[in-house]
């Protein structure tokens, strides 16, 4: 995979990051670098770390599976992209800005995202990125180069995603879920048709 793909998958990853940081920037009364940085800092760690912990989970049984590595890859990113094209489009979808943690009291008023609250966001928003990482084990991805690369385009999304909170609202979210999801799908076919005509199938 190239470092061109690789930026692509971190985009399309950094999606559920980006529209949760839209509602974050919606409940800004007014622009904190502070409360911007803590929230895009902690979405971009989490974002980041996940994939790691599924290339760890996957070198130990990608021997196993070997020839079927790229159907595992096409499936994985299939699956994810697919749902979040689903998520995108069904009616009355809600952003992915809800937490099942219980919340905690807000911090001040200008800003209700506590820090419990950011944290589990940022578990929710990241556990799709667990398979992405177990799918890296199979590609032979450099873990390294990827880790840095989803860390520095989950936190430019997720800065971003929270100044266009504050002009534009909530409309953003929709449209970053199905970007996302295109994205991860357009590259789990790009991986399975390269294979396949590499390997004859």
């Amino acid at each position: 995979m190239t470092a061109i793909e690789l930026l692509l998958l971190a985009l399309g990853l950094s999606m559920d990051s980006f529209a949760a940081s839209v509602s974050g920037g919606v409940a800004m009364q007014r622009f904190s670098m502070v409360r911007a940085l803590k929230i895009a800092l902690t979405l971009a760690a989490f974002q980041a770390a996940m994939p790691v912990i599924g290339w760890i989970a996957g070198e130990h049984f990608k021997s196993l599976i070997e020839s079927l590595d790229h159907w595992i890859a096409f499936a994985l990113l299939g699956f994810l992209g697919g749902k979040m094209i689903w998520e995108s489009l069904r009616e009355g979808h809600a952003p992915k800005d809800t937490c099942p943690c219980p919340k905690a009291p807000e911090e001040d008023t200008a800003h209700p995202w506590s820090t419990r609250t950011t944290l589990c966001i940022a578990l929710a928003t990241s556990i799709d990125a667990l398979a992405v990482g177990i799918s890296f084990a199979f590609l032979n991805i450099r873990i390294v180069l990827a880790t840095v690369i989803i860390f520095a385009v989950t936190l430019a999304s997720s800065l971003s995603g929270i100044g266009m909170g504050l002009r534009f609202g909530l409309r953003l979210n929709r449209w970053a879920g199905l970007c996302g999801g295109i994205i991860l799908v357009g590259i789990g076919v790009k991986i399975l048709v390269e294979h396949l005509l590499s390997h004859g199938g």
